[in-house]
């Protein structure tokens, strides 16, 4: 899966590719700025680190009411970060970032 771009507002952050067979995460950060990059310091992320940068762009699972946020949302397969970062497009509360997935829903 690809997630084409991280991006903050209009602005091009970080390209993602995610190999989720192989386990392996491949980057291209287009910005110096490190709190714009998906990864910050990190050139090399693997798919532990995937996995917590996608959870950290979705709510928290001790969300109150997750079952009437999931229904909302239309996730019906419960509490599966990378199905709401898609569903919601990595958007959080207190930020401009949000990706933009190439490939369609899983």
């Amino acid at each position: 899966m690809k997630i084409d771009y991280y991006k903050d507002g209009g602005k091009l952050c970080t390209e993602i590719d995610v190999d989720f067979l192989n386990e392996k995460v491949s980057i291209k950060n287009h910005t110096s700025d490190i709190l714009d990059r998906a990864f910050g310091v990190n050139e090399e992320p693997d798919m532990e680190d995937f996995n917590e940068f996608i959870k950290d762009r979705c709510f928290p699972e001790t969300r109150d009411h997750l079952d009437w946020t999931l229904k909302l949302h239309g996730i019906e397969s419960g509490y599966d970060p990378l199905i709401i970062a898609q569903t919601l497009n990595g958007r959080v509360a207190g930020d401009d970032h949000y990706l933009i997935f190439h490939e369609g829903k899983l």
